[in-house]
Formats: structure tokens, C-alpha cells, sequence
């Protein structure tokens, strides 16, 4: 898996899971769900989105001593 397909795979899994927990909360109001969404669900979305920002790093780094080592040869 390359690091742009394994970003999209995160990007996308924390969109599902935003549009969903969108969903249930409509139905779902008691303090166990609060609880949860303050405990699990909101730490989630900051350590995902500094996940896919160093994956954006990486890849940059990546690219660019891929290019240095090929005009080496």
C-alpha cells in the first residue's frame, strides 16, 4: 500500500465514521453517548488529522529522495 492510498483509506474511514456518529446522535442523546463521544470520539479526529498531515510530510520526503537518488545514476 503506498502512503497516498493509505492516507485516503484514513481520510475516508473518519468521514464514515463522522457521518455515521452523525446519524446515530440524532436517536441517540443520553450521558453514555456524550461519554463516549467525549472519551473515544473526539481525541480520534486530532490524532487523525495529524496522522494524515505527517503522512503528507512523509510522502514529500519520500518523493524527494526518490528523485535525489535517481539523478544520481
Amino acid at each position: 500500500m503506498s502512503i497516498t492510498s493509505g492516507r485516503a483509506r484514513i481520510y475516508l474511514a473518519m468521514k464514515n465514521v463522522k457521518q455515521r456518529w452523525a446519524a446515530l446522535s440524532e436517536s441517540w442523546r443520553d450521558q453514555t453517548r456524550k461519554r463516549f463521544e467525549e472519551h473515544h470520539l473526539g481525541p480520534m479526529e486530532p490524532k487523525m488529522v495529524a496522522t494524515i498531515q505527517a503522512m503528507d510530510r512523509l510522502k514529500e520526503v519520500l518523493d524527494k529522495a526518490k528523485k535525489e537518488c535517481s539523478e544520481d545514476q
